[in-house]
């Protein structure tokens, strides 16, 4: 488990420069669907402004289709 969040940490830091440089929404979310990070136009996207401190879940932007989908 130590390893996997450590991998997921050097992902983060390297996603740090490839969402800074993308000029469209990009996000990144762990595998229960929880968004951990998103670049400014994401923000933008899903309207959300970066005072607001919002947990939000990739499926909770989904059609319930795809939510089902994304699940099975």
């Amino acid at each position: 488990l130590v390893f996997i969040e450590e991998a997921f940490e050097r992902l983060l830091l390297y996603y740090d420069r490839v969402f800074s440089a993308m000029g469209v929404p990009a996000c990144l979310w762990r595998r229960t669907g929880e968004i951990y990070k998103g670049n400014r136009k994401f923000s933008e996207f899903v309207g959300l402004t970066s005072s607001m401190q919002v947990r939000l879940c990739i499926y909770e932007l989904m059609a319930e289709g795809s939510a089902v989908n994304y699940w099975e």
